[in-house]
């Protein structure tokens, strides 16, 4: 996912269910942490 999130950042969307993601809190890329937000994540 996280060299795919930029698909999905023109869509604004508030709330996103991505399946089978990596979790944002472990990846070193920042720009993918800072898309993500503040995510629920559960693996």
């Amino acid at each position: 996912m996280h060299r795919k999130w930029q698909v999905l950042e023109p869509f604004l969307a508030d709330v996103s269910v991505i399946q089978e993601c990596d979790n944002p809190a472990l990846t070193k890329d920042d720009a993918y942490r800072t898309w993500a937000g503040n995510p629920l994540w559960g693996g």
